[in-house]
């Protein structure tokens, strides 16, 4: 299956990427689930690794 990264746009292949928003929420703290781009995802939208890695450490440096 090939899907497309809500956030990046870009073709991902299943391993690459977070494709069920209940899981990602609940991987995640708040801060996480509370960024645009995961707020917005619906059921059918997936999230690529390294789109997923960026939000953590936007997060990580501003909590710094």
């Amino acid at each position: 299956m090939i899907s497309r990264c809500v956030s990046c746009s870009k073709v991902k292949k299943d391993y690459d990427v977070w494709s069920n928003k209940i899981i990602i929420c609940a991987t995640f703290d708040s801060v996480f689930q509370d960024v645009d781009v995961i707020r917005g995802m619906s059921n059918g939208d997936v999230i690529c690794h390294t789109c997923v890695q960026k939000i953590l450490d936007e997060i990580e440096k501003s909590r710094r």
